[in-house]
């Protein structure tokens, strides 16, 4: 399989329970070794995944930006709406 991905991409991984998806963004992220092949990343590259339980960790009462703010207190509050809006994503606070 030959997967490339530019800064540009949004991608969701979707399928059913236990097809692999997991173990795929593991060996992405470097987690994970592949058993076979190579996983050649850029030397830049950030990465981050979103886990469907991760909701259960947040606090609903509190708004993305107050979250964010609350993670990265130094940061001017429109540093992080620009970085909302990089990823296209809706603020509302």
């Amino acid at each position: 399989m030959n997967i490339g991905i530019d800064l540009e991409s949004r991608v969701a991984l979707v399928g059913p329970n236990g097809c692999g998806k997991s173990t795929l963004l593991k060996i992405f992220s470097g987690e994970l070794q592949p058993s076979r092949g190579e996983v050649v990343r850029k030397s830049k590259l950030r990465f981050a995944t979103f886990a469907q339980h991760f909701v259960d960790q947040l606090d609903m009462n509190v708004s993305p930006l107050e979250y964010f703010h609350s993670l990265y207190p130094s940061l001017p509050n429109q540093d992080i709406r620009t970085q909302y809006v990089r990823l296209g994503a809706s603020l509302v606070s």
